[in-house]
């Protein structure tokens, strides 16, 4: 069995199927379907049972998977190594992080390239990071309580989080309003449940309203009213349609630069973690939440 077989059967089996296979191939689910019938007839072996809603490993099936989960550590380690060792400031670099960020940094990233014009970015998002170990990006910038201990991570700064709101909420709501009184907006519970735990401790009487998945449709929210929400003061202090309500009290984290242990000699990888810091050190005080005055 060749490497590209192995990657299609752990493509199948981590994405539960031959479609979620086939995106994470970049394939058509046929093409994935005719090349595990190819590998099933000959290898002599059923690796899936194939139901309606998925799939199930067989016996023969989860071997595979064992053999090619630690084929792929192999490969991705020495791409790391061999990557580790290159002294040019040239090439691609591929940085992961929240939406949120990526979206506000787009001029420091323009400056990145204007200083290393040899370097492309490539970009990625999401609540769940991208894994660093199977080398789907070099570098992560990570708001968490803690960095994962198989990674190199630095704690840049605190991150602080405030409640805000629209104007035009705060100003039909009327004088004095507390935070228990007005009308929320949250994430899923599928997504994030902090800011349920918020509320529970120091507002029960509030009522959420909202929910949402994403960050961008929690700030769209907050923008035309619907109610108060919690974002990273970051995040928040940049809007011009928000205000926040109190202090910087809705919880802190903290902000992790990380990257695998083999890229730290990469000259690409260590001019992008320089760069970062140098960004993060600049708007600490946003990240912290002491760059803009709190409405009352």
């Amino acid at each position: 069995m060749e490497w590209n077989d192995l990657r299609t059967v752990l493509a199948v089996a981590d994405h539960g199927g031959l479609q979620g296979g086939s995106e994470a191939l970049g394939l058509h689910p046929t093409s994935v379907a005719r090349r595990l019938r190819a590998i099933e007839g000959a290898q002599r072996a059923k690796l899936f049972t194939r139901y309606r809603h998925g799939v199930e490993l067989t016996d023969a099936g989860e071997e595979a998977v064992a053999t090619a989960r630690e084929v792929q550590r192999l490969v991705h380690g020495l791409s790391a190594r061999l990557d580790g060792r290159d002294t040019e400031l040239s090439g691609t670099l591929r940085f992961t992080s929240v939406d949120s960020i990526l979206r506000l940094w787009m001029p420091h990233f323009a400056e990145f390239r204007r200083r290393y014009p040899r370097i492309g970015l490539e970009l990625s998002s999401g609540l769940a990071m991208a894994n660093l170990t199977e080398r789907e990006a070099d570098v992560a910038l990570r708001i968490a309580p803690s960095a994962p201990g198989h990674l190199i991570g630095w704690k840049l700064c605190d991150v602080a989080h405030g409640v805000y709101v629209s104007p035009a909420l705060l100003e039909a709501a009327g004088p004095g309003v507390g935070r228990g009184e007005l009308p929320w907006v949250a994430y899923d519970l599928a997504v994030f449940r902090g800011v349920d735990g918020f509320l529970a401790a120091r507002h029960p009487e509030a009522e959420v309203v909202l929910r949402v998945p994403r960050i961008d449709l929690l700030v769209a929210a907050l923008e035309a009213g619907v109610g108060a929400g919690i974002l990273n003061c970051h995040v928040g202090d940049a809007q011009p349609g928000l205000v926040r309500l109190g202090p910087a009290d809705a919880g802190v984290s903290h902000l992790w630069l990380l990257t695998h242990p083999e890229l730290r000699g990469a000259a690409r990888v260590s001019a992008f973690l320089s760069f970062v810091r140098g960004v993060v050190a600049a708007e600490r005080d946003r990240f912290e939440g002491r760059a803009t005055k709190c409405e009352p």
